[in-house]
């Protein structure tokens, strides 16, 4: 299919969002293209990002809103964007009656990293280099054409909020760079070679924060509660029948030399002991001294 090539001033796009990287690129987008509606996502929404959307906007419960098409048609959207939209673009979005093009960002180069809470997966492996892709959405999840791809370096200490705040700027200038090429025909050279080999991972639950005592030494925690904090559920294990979440941690090159998960103190601090070295706790869920000379483990006893 001939991909159609507009005048900028033609371009009309509806945005779809529930949080910052949609308001970064809102914002991004703004002075250089014809915003003309916004629909915004009930599910998670961010609702402090509402006083800094100056164009139309709904918020909406699901996709079947008929306020959506009827938008669509009023303000004759040439073009469509999905930044960290939740809700999954059904089948009528793309019969040939309402055929308009979606962009959807993606936190992953794909199809290496397909399917949910590809940005924290990328910083539980341990990447250094993180990538994020622009996709031409179609009916089947993370398939779409890949319009784009891109990555950025982190830092050891880099977090996910440290990890989402570097996305979103490399997201605004990626998706502007397919916009002028595929849309505006102009000569801009963009990656999109596909990354593999091709995975899917599934979207993270609060249960998924459970640490794995057995299969994880303190590089790997270190990752994981990096993956994870200051945004999501804590990493956590269990003293008896009682979570205790692992708020503040400091890797350390202390040997382990104590059964796994044996609390211990040492000085007045606190560590963990994992199968290769010990962990400082510096802050948990549970008051350190009840945990102390305690086992934590990987599941309910």
């Amino acid at each position: 299919m001939v991909q159609r090539i507009y005048k900028q001033q033609d371009l009309k796009l509806a945005l779809f969002f529930n949080g910052q990287r949609g308001l970064k690129v809102l914002k991004s987008l703004r002075r250089k293209l014809n915003i003309k509606y916004v629909f915004l996502a009930k599910k998670n929404l961010d609702k402090k990002i509402i006083k800094e959307i100056a164009e139309n906007y709904t918020v909406i419960n699901s996709l079947k809103d008929p306020i959506i098409f009827e938008k669509i048609k009023e303000e004759k959207i040439t073009l469509i964007i999905s930044a960290g939209f939740p809700y999954i673009f059904d089948e009528k979005f793309f019969n040939k009656k309402n055929k308009i093009d979606i962009l959807n960002l993606h936190g992953g180069p794909l199809p290496r990293y397909r399917g949910g809470s590809p940005l924290v997966w990328q910083k539980i492996e341990g990447k250094k280099k993180i990538g994020v892709s622009v996709i031409k959405a179609n009916r089947y999840i993370d398939r779409g054409k890949l319009m784009g791809t891109n990555f950025f370096s982190i830092k050891d200490n880099d977090n996910i909020k440290d990890i989402h705040n570097k996305s979103e700027k490399l997201f605004c200038n990626l998706l502007w760079k397919v916009i002028q090429k595929y849309y505006l025909n102009r000569d801009i050279k963009i990656d999109n070679k596909k990354k593999f080999p091709a995975k899917y991972y599934f979207q993270r639950k609060p249960h998924n924060s459970l640490i794995s005592l057995n299969n994880m030494g303190s590089k790997k925690i270190s990752n994981f509660h990096k993956a994870l904090m200051p945004l999501y559920d804590a990493p956590f294990l269990y003293f008896k029948k009682n979570k205790v979440s692992l708020l503040k941690i400091k890797t350390t090159n202390i040997k382990s030399n104590s059964k796994i998960g044996l609390v211990e103190k040492i000085k007045n601090n606190y560590y963990l002991n994992l199968k290769d070295k010990k962990l400082r706790l510096l802050k948990t869920s549970m008051n350190l001294k009840k945990i102390n000379n305690q086992l934590l483990r990987s599941e309910i006893k």
